[in-house]
C-alpha cells in the first residue's frame, strides 16, 4: 500500500503543478501574442508620426530660415540705397555662394521688372523680365511682409521649385523693390528619403496649402506638383498635435498614415507618413506565430519543470514538513529531529540547515556591526556634502551680487526716462548691459547690451570679462561702430578659439532740435522697436557676432526719435520665449500701446504684465535684458 500512496502523491503533485503553470501560460501566451501585435501597429504609428513630425520640423525650419535669409539680402540692398548693378552684382554674388539650397535669385524694381538676377555658384546676368503677375509680388504689394510661394517648375530652372521673397523699403518706409530666391525641392526630398528610413515600407508625402503632391520619397524625380485632394489621406491636418488615418492613397493601396501640420511660413502645408496596410499585417502575423511558439516552447517546459518537481518534493514531503513547524514552533539554534525512518538525504539535510541556521546568526550579528558603522560613514559623509553644497550655494549668491554691483546706475537726464528690467535665467545672467552719458549740451547716452553665449555661472564669467573690456574702451571711441570693432578685436586677440563669441548692440542717442538722433550698430543681436501714438516699427540692423572672428562693422543704422516716442532695446529672451501654442511673444509685442503709458516705468510695467500673461504657466526659456527710453 504504501508504494501505490507515494505514488498518488506524485501523480497528484504533478496534475496540479502541471495544471497550475500550462493554464497560465497557455492564457499568458495567447494574451501576449494579441499584445505584441497591438504593440507592433502602435509601434508603426508611432514611427510614422515620429517621422512626420521630424520632416515637418525640417522643413518648417528650413523655409522660417530661407525667410530670415530673404529678408537680410532685402535689408543688405536697402541700407546701400540704390540699385546700382555693381552694387547689386556683390550681393547677389554672396548671397548665392552662401546659400546652396538655391538655384538663384534676382532683385526687381517696385514694377516687378527684373534688375538683375544670379545663377547657382554666383554668376549674374541681366534682368528685364517682368514679374508683376506673380503671386508673391502681389502679395508683398498688399502685406508688405516676406512670403513663399507656391510650388511650381521654374520658367528658367525647370525644376521643382518655390520662392522666397522679400520687400524692400528705403529710409521712408516706401517699398521701392523686391528680391526673390528659388529654393530647389530637391533637397526636401532627399530628406524625405532619410526620414522614412525606419519604416518598413515606408513612404513621405508633402502636400501644399492648395492641396498639391510636391514631394513625394517614393517618386524623387516627380517634376509637376499633383492634385491629391480627392483623397481623404491627404486632406488638410485639423489637430495641432498629428493625426493617424486609414484609407487608400493614390496607389490604391490600403495605408495607415500619420498626418502633421506646418506652421508659418508654410500654415496649410502638411507630411503623410504612411505604411502600406499589408506590410503591417505581415508583420503582425509574424509577431503572433513568434509568441505562439514561445508560449508553446514555455507550456513544454513547465511540464518538464512539475513533473521533475513533482518526483522531488513528494518523497521528502512529510519530513521536511515536520522539520519546518519544529524550526518554526522553537525557534532554536539547532534543528529539530528527524524521526528514525528518515532517509540518509534527509539526515544530511537536517545538518546542514542546522550548520546554516547557526552561520546565519552569527552572519546576522556581523551584519548589524557593518550596518551600524556604514552609517555613521554616510552620516559623517552626509555632513561633508551638505557643508560642500552650502559653499557652492553661498559662491553662486556672492556671483549674483556681484553681477548686479556691475549694472550701472541709471544717468539723470531731462531729455530722456530710462526704466530697465533685468532677470537670470538662473541665479546669474548671461546678459549684461551698460548705459552711460554722452558730452554735450543737453547730453546724450550710449547705451550697450550683450548677451554671452550659455547660462549660469559659466555665462556670468564671460559677462564679467564683456564689462570690463567694454568700460576700457567705451570712453575712447566716438563712434558706436568703432567701439564694437575695438571689443571685438580685443576678445578675439584674448580668445583666438571664440570662448568669449556673444551678441551685441551699441546705440548712441544724441539730442536734436526735433528730436533724438539714433545710430544703431548691432552685434547679431535682435531688433530694436519704436513705439509711438500712432503704432511701432521694428527697426534691425544685420552685424557679426562679437568675439568670433576679426570683421569690419557698417556703419551705424541711423534713425530719429520724436517727442513721446518710447525706445525698446531687449536681449532674445523677451521676442524669443514661447507660450503654450509655440507661438513667440515677437508675434503680440509689436501690437501693445506703450506710447501711452505715463512714464518709463509705467510701459515697463505693462510690457511685463502682457509678457507674464503670454507665457503662463511656461517658464522663461533665456536671460531677460529689457531697456525702455522715453523721449521727453
Amino acid at each position: 500500500m504504501r508504494p501505490r500512496f507515494r505514488l498518488g502523491v506524485r501523480a497528484f503533485l504533478f496534475v496540479a503543478l502541471g495544471g497550475s503553470a500550462a493554464v497560465p501560460v497557455a492564457l499568458l501566451g495567447s494574451y501576449q501574442a494579441e499584445r505584441f501585435a497591438a504593440r507592433e501597429l502602435e509601434t508603426t504609428d508611432r514611427q510614422a508620426l515620429t517621422a512626420a513630425w521630424a520632416a515637418a520640423e525640417q522643413l518648417t525650419s528650413a523655409m522660417a530660415t530661407q525667410v530670415h535669409v530673404a529678408n537680410s539680402l532685402s535689408a543688405q540692398i536697402a541700407v546701400r540705397g540704390s540699385f546700382d548693378q555693381e552694387s547689386l552684382r556683390e550681393v547677389l554674388h554672396a548671397h548665392a555662394l552662401t546659400q546652396p539650397n538655391l538655384l538663384g535669385a534676382y532683385v526687381a524694381d517696385a514694377s516687378g521688372t527684373s534688375l538683375l538676377n544670379v545663377k547657382q555658384g554666383g554668376a549674374t546676368f541681366a534682368g528685364g523680365m517682368r514679374y508683376a503677375d506673380r503671386d508673391y509680388f502681389k502679395n508683398i504689394i498688399a502685406t508688405g511682409r516676406a512670403t513663399i510661394s507656391g510650388a511650381a517648375v521654374g520658367r528658367v530652372t525647370h525644376v521643382l521649385t518655390v520662392q522666397i521673397a522679400a520687400p524692400i523699403f528705403n529710409a521712408q518706409g516706401e517699398l521701392t523693390g523686391i528680391t526673390c530666391s528659388s529654393l530647389n525641392l530637391d533637397t526636401i526630398t532627399r530628406q524625405a528619403a532619410q526620414n522614412v528610413r525606419g519604416l518598413v515600407d515606408g513612404r513621405l508625402v508633402f502636400v501644399d496649402a492648395e492641396g498639391r503632391r510636391i514631394v513625394d520619397s517614393e517618386n524623387p524625380r516627380a517634376l509637376e506638383p499633383d492634385d491629391v485632394s480627392r483623397y481623404d489621406v491627404f486632406s488638410a491636418v485639423k489637430v495641432r498635435t498629428g493625426e493617424l488615418r486609414v484609407g487608400t492613397d493614390d496607389h490604391g493601396r490600403k495605408v495607415r498614415v500619420a498626418a502633421v501640420g506646418l506652421d508659418a511660413p508654410v500654415a496649410g502645408w502638411r507630411v503623410m507618413a504612411s505604411t502600406p496596410e499589408s506590410s503591417i499585417a505581415a508583420r503582425v502575423r509574424r509577431v503572433r506565430v513568434e509568441a505562439v511558439l514561445v508560449a508553446l516552447g514555455s507550456l513544454l517546459a513547465a511540464l518538464g519543470i512539475a513533473a521533475w518537481l513533482a518526483g522531488w518534493i513528494s518523497r521528502p514531503l512529510r519530513a521536511l514538513a515536520d522539520a519546518g513547524e519544529a524550526i518554526s514552533r522553537g525557534g532554536n539554534d539547532e534543528v529539530p529531529a528527524l524521526p528514525g525512518s528518515a532517509p540518509r538525504e534527509l539526515e544530511r539535510l537536517s545538518s546542514v540547515l542546522a550548520s546554516m541556521l547557526a552561520s546565519l546568526r552569527a552572519h546576522a550579528r556581523g551584519l548589524e556591526a557593518k550596518v551600524a558603522e556604514r552609517t555613521s560613514e554616510l552620516s559623517r559623509a552626509l555632513e561633508v556634502i551638505q557643508k560642500n553644497e552650502q559653499l557652492i550655494r553661498d559662491d553662486i549668491e556672492n556671483a549674483r551680487l556681484f553681477q548686479l554691483k556691475m549694472l550701472p546706475t541709471l544717468p539723470e537726464q531731462s531729455a530722456f526716462d530710462v526704466a530697465v528690467h533685468y532677470a537670470a535665467f538662473a541665479q546669474v545672467s548671461g546678459d549684461i548691459y551698460d548705459i552711460a552719458a554722452l558730452p554735450g549740451k543737453p547730453p546724450g547716452l550710449r547705451v550697450f547690451l550683450s548677451d554671452a553665449t550659455g547660462h549660469g555661472v559659466q555665462a556670468s564669467m564671460r559677462t564679467v570679462l564683456l564689462k570690463s573690456a567694454y568700460d576700457r574702451m567705451k570712453a575712447d571711441e566716438p563712434e558706436p561702430s568703432s567701439l564694437l570693432a575695438a571689443l571685438n578685436d580685443y576678445l578675439v586677440a584674448e580668445f583666438p578659439e571664440g570662448e568669449l563669441h556673444s551678441t551685441g548692440a551699441c546705440l548712441d542717442l544724441i539730442p536734436a532740435e526735433d528730436g533724438v538722433e539714433v545710430r544703431f550698430v548691432n552685434a547679431g543681436g535682435p531688433p530694436v522697436y519704436v513705439f509711438s501714438g500712432n503704432g511701432s516699427r521694428e527697426i534691425y540692423a544685420s552685424g557679426p557676432l562679437l568675439g568670433a572672428e576679426r570683421v569690419r562693422f557698417s556703419a551705424p543704422e541711423c534713425f530719429r526719435l520724436r517727442p513721446g516716442e518710447l525706445l525698446l532695446i531687449a536681449s532674445d529672451g523677451l521676442i524669443e520665449q514661447s507660450n503654450g501654442r509655440r507661438e513667440r511673444f515677437e508675434a503680440l509685442l509689436t501690437r501693445l500701446s506703450l506710447a501711452t503709458a505715463p512714464s518709463a516705468s509705467a510701459a515697463l510695467a505693462r510690457l511685463l504684465f502682457e509678457f507674464e500673461a503670454f507665457r503662463g504657466t511656461l517658464a522663461c526659456a533665456d536671460d531677460l535684458t529689457v531697456i525702455l527710453i522715453v523721449v521727453r
